[in-house]
């Protein structure tokens, strides 16, 4: 459990409303170019004081991404 703001949450309810994020700042199920995702996510990463990844690791997370149809409506369910 994750304690936010004096409410509790389990993790995968965090992952859910990011998921729902995400949808909503790609407009949609689109599969983003790699330059926005990458700079999305830094923009996240930071927000959460997280070191953003770098671009070398970026590219291959994203690709991975790609790989898994993770952007492809639903794919980031499965």
């Amino acid at each position: 459990m994750v304690k936010l703001i004096g409410v509790l949450y389990a993790p995968h309810i965090i992952w859910e409303k990011n998921m729902r994020q995400l949808e909503l700042e790609f407009g949609g199920y689109i599969t983003p170019s790699f330059e926005t995702w990458w700079s999305e996510n830094s923009h996240e990463r930071r927000q959460f004081l997280e070191t953003p990844h770098s671009r070398e690791e970026a590219e291959k997370i994203y690709l991975d991404l790609i790989k898994k149809d993770f952007f492809k409506k639903g794919g980031f369910l499965k």
